[in-house]
């Protein structure tokens, strides 16, 4: 388990930051962020988060487990962020609810394609330049 401790902590924060990354680009969340960033450049900001999330690894199996838990707890954090204001409204709960669901699930694809190519380039990295193993 002390094994992939690193790993989960790497997923973590990039779950954090693939769910920021996704809650800055819709109309509901864009207005309360710092800094307004424009959809185009959400697809290579992923690719960026998953290089970032392998190369603080360096291992194959780690990198993995990162992937895994920033795919998943990413695109759950974004759809959770996305329902919570309809739990205090009955009357658009289900409304939000179903919402927050679907576009949580194009956020799992998307995150699950961009963060994998961005890992996958990574790695290669490792493997071809700095001769690490993979």
């Amino acid at each position: 388990m002390r094994f992939y401790l690193p790993g989960v902590l790497v997923g973590l924060l990039g779950a954090i930051a693939a769910a920021g990354l996704f809650a800055s680009t819709t109309n509901d969340f864009g207005a309360l962020m710092p800094w307004e960033v424009p959809f185009s450049w959400q697809l290579p900001l992923l690719v960026v988060i998953g290089a970032l999330c392998a190369l603080a690894l360096r291992d194959f199996k780690r990198s993995v487990v990162a992937l895994g838990i920033a795919t998943v707890g990413g695109a759950l954090l974004y759809a959770l962020t996305l329902a919570s204001p309809g739990y205090f409204i009955d009357p658009v709960a289900v409304t939000i609810s179903n919402r927050a669901m679907v576009q949580g699930t194009i956020a799992l694809m998307i995150m699950a394609t961009f963060l994998t190519v961005g890992s996958a380039l990574a790695l290669a990295f490792n493997v071809f330049v700095r001769n690490l193993d993979a």
